[in-house]
């Protein structure tokens, strides 16, 4: 591209991960706490790219180690009527002495991490994730359609290695699960509705999106 050359890069990366669940009970509500604590090594094996001898700390590297871990829990909360509600949390963090290609770079914002703004909006070699929401679980079935509002409150932090600059998103709103079965068949969809509480500065005014997603199997 404009007379430049792209070397190809391939990763041949080993993983060893322990993890954890239980389950409890709260009343006559049932909670639940996962963890997972991992260590990854980009190997130089298997046509993987090498590294330069003389390889700078803030340049990605294909030989490297990182440390991860996530953790998750449900926790019924004092019902409101009959309303049952429940808080659920997840948490994600990884870290890395070096810079990382972006296959292996933590990513911050979307529907799977930091609700309230698109997918992947600021990623680094090290930082964590947090999701944070309440749902009211036993909404009467509808139609034969299952219901599950909540309301959310995320955050996350993403640096590199390269410049030391941390950069911050937190995101708040409400959304909607829904889910149906027939047969064999299974429809599961969501809607979100999400507004920014604090991001980078160079992303400009603070916005509210409206998400959706749709799967279906058969």
């Amino acid at each position: 591209v404009n007379n430049l050359l792209f070397e190809p890069q391939s990763l041949s990366v080993l993983r060893v991960a322990v993890n954890g669940l239980r389950k409890f009970a709260v009343g006559n509500q049932g909670g639940y706490a996962t963890w997972e604590a991992g260590l990854s090594r980009g190997m130089d094996a298997l046509n993987a790219s090498h590294d330069a001898p003389d390889i700078t700390r803030d340049e990605a590297h294909s030989q490297f180690w990182k440390l991860d871990g996530n953790a998750s829990t449900q926790l019924p909360l004092p019902a409101i009527g009959r309303a049952a509600l429940a808080y659920r949390g997840q948490v994600s963090a990884q870290w890395s002495n070096v810079a990382l290609f972006g296959s292996e770079q933590i990513f911050a914002g979307g529907m799977g991490s930091v609700r309230g703004f698109r997918e992947g909006l600021i990623s680094g070699d090290r930082g964590l994730t947090l999701r944070n929401e309440v749902v009211w679980g036993n909404v009467p079935v509808l139609a034969g359609v299952r219901i599950e509002p909540y309301v959310f409150l995320d955050g996350g932090q993403t640096q590199l290695v390269a410049n030391q600059h941390w950069q911050y998103l937190a995101g708040t709103g409400m959304g909607v699960r829904l889910a149906a079965n027939a047969g064999k068949h299974a429809f599961t969809s969501e809607l979100l509705l999400g507004r920014a509480l604090v991001q980078p500065a160079e992303l400009g005014s603070k916005a509210t999106v409206l998400l959706a997603t749709m799967n279906y199997s058969f």
